[in-house]
């Protein structure tokens, strides 16, 4: 075999087992990256995170009910519903008493598991929190460039 076959073929393997070697090399402690369609970066450094492909299997009353959750320096500082089939009376005491309890709420240090339900749309409620739960861990284990 000719010498510039050999170096040729030695680059190749060299080439190859460093795309192989970086594929596997990312560390056990990085975060994946996130998906702009689920999470990205809105004014003033605000994170928004979607619910509708995180939560596509949570169900309230109706259907599913996808949110659009905002984080500012890891706190929900806003929360938006996004079309949904649920009933409008019962999804309004959603917005109006039970979103309220999750403004502020540090997605560091608290689980929104422990918000308690509204009487009269726990089905919703339930759902509502569980889409919370939900983004609120895609944003911790994910990271933005």
């Amino acid at each position: 075999m000719k010498k510039s076959n050999i170096q040729s073929l030695s680059f190749m393997f060299l080439l190859l087992a460093g795309v192989v070697f970086s594929s596997f090399s990312g560390g056990a402690d990085q975060k994946p990256q996130a998906d702009k369609n689920v999470m990205y970066r809105g004014v003033k450094d605000t994170v928004i995170v979607m619910t509708e492909t995180l939560a596509e299997d949570v169900i309230g009353y109706e259907d599913v009910i996808p949110l659009k959750l905002f984080i500012l320096k890891d706190k929900i500082v806003k929360i938006e519903a996004l079309p949904n089939k649920e009933t409008p009376k019962y999804f309004h005491l959603i917005k109006v008493e039970h979103f309220p309890k999750f403004i502020g709420m540090n997605v560091k240090k608290s689980s929104p598991a422990s918000v308690d339900a509204v009487s009269g749309a726990t089905w919703t409620a339930d759902a509502v929190t569980e889409n919370i739960k939900r983004g609120v861990e895609y944003y911790l284990t994910h990271t933005l460039k």
